[in-house]
């Protein structure tokens, strides 16, 4: 937890130089003007971030290094002056090497690097247990993750390609020669200019569906032996990935009101998977007492951020009876 905390930190304050290198540029358009004001209204943190670089900016400007004091002879001050000066003059050196069109460099604890947003880069993207975040990538997609989600992405020269470990994520593509590719369980999917979502929550069930655009679903078992599943817009895809030659079929998916808005339209649903999609965005959790309530279906309007409607939605139309202890709901079978 502490090193996502380190990390989304880190990530924040690179952010903010880039945008610090593009708004004193004298040739910025409008729609990076749009863009920085966007970035800034994602939170106090944002603003908060730029600030205190623009400041160090200004500070080191005002420096007079020339001249310098001579630093005191007090046992740690000079180390602590020398790493301040030495902080500053890189800050300085760095705004002038990117104001002059020089490539971006950022090296990571690992491998991460990022050039321009078009070369090889390593991100790791995650949210919190109830937590819906809406994040740019380095290629100008959009990715949206819902509650306790985690991905891993690298940009490279001849592809992009994304890891989903848990959760679920919509995928904005944008269009561009290298293929965008999202590893899921057993399952590689491959989009261009397209916007699909991915679910992978229980390590072993996958579910894709296509909103707009064109993929091509490969499952690694089937490597070389079949071709990809194409989907169509309005499709999805859903299979199981424990023991071999369980079969994936794809069918229409009904209209759904926007999961990224915090409403989810069920046709056709599993009372088990609207537990579950209800469960990542809240600290109240749902739990069936009775497994064979899992595989019964609803289908209306239900709120997927609201574990009490939706809880009570439950009860009334299978007669279920609701307990409560602590942030827990359970539900159960009365005739049980």
């Amino acid at each position: 937890m502490a090193e996502t905390h380190r990390y989304e930190q880190d990530q924040l304050r690179r952010e903010a130089g880039e945008w610090f290198v593009i708004m004193n540029d004298e040739n910025v358009s409008e729609e990076d003007e749009r863009e920085f004001k966007r970035w800034l209204a994602r939170g106090a943190l944002h603003r908060a971030t730029y600030n205190r670089i623009a400041g160090l900016h200004s500070a080191g400007k005002r420096v007079d290094w020339e001249n310098l004091p001579p630093p005191k002879p007090v046992r740690g001050t000079a180390k602590r002056v020398w790493i301040t000066v030495i902080g500053c003059m890189a800050l300085i050196g760095f705004v002038a090497w990117r104001a002059s069109g020089a490539p971006a460099f950022w090296p990571e604890a690992d491998t991460t690097q990022m050039a321009q947003g078009h070369a090889d880069a390593s991100l790791q993207y995650s949210t919190e247990a109830g937590e819906v975040r809406e994040f740019s990538l380095p290629d100008g997609s959009r990715l949206t993750l819902d509650g306790d989600t985690t991905i891993r992405a690298w940009f490279r020269s001849g592809e992009r390609r994304l890891r989903l470990g848990r959760g679920r994520a919509r995928f904005d593509v944008a269009h561009e020669e290298r293929p965008f590719v999202v590893d899921a369980g057993d399952s590689e999917i491959v989009a261009v200019g397209t916007v699909f979502d991915v679910a992978f929550r229980d390590k072993r069930t996958v579910e894709i569906h296509l909103l707009r655009g064109a993929i091509d679903v490969r499952r690694a078992q089937s490597a070389g032996k079949a071709e990809p599943i194409r989907l169509e817009p309005g499709d999805e895809l859903r299979y199981a990935i424990e023991g071999s030659g369980n079969s994936a079929s794809v069918q229409k998916r009904g209209t759904e009101a926007d999961w990224t808005e915090g409403v989810s339209e069920a046709q056709e649903a599993r009372v088990a998977d609207l537990i579950a999609r209800v469960n990542n965005r809240s600290a109240t959790k749902i739990y069936l007492e009775d497994p064979a309530i899992a595989p019964r279906i609803v289908s209306g309007l239900n709120g997927i951020d609201d574990p009490e409607l939706l809880a009570e939605n439950l009860s009334n139309l299978y007669d279920l009876q609701i307990t409560r202890s602590g942030n827990r709901i359970i539900l159960g079978d009365p005739q049980k």
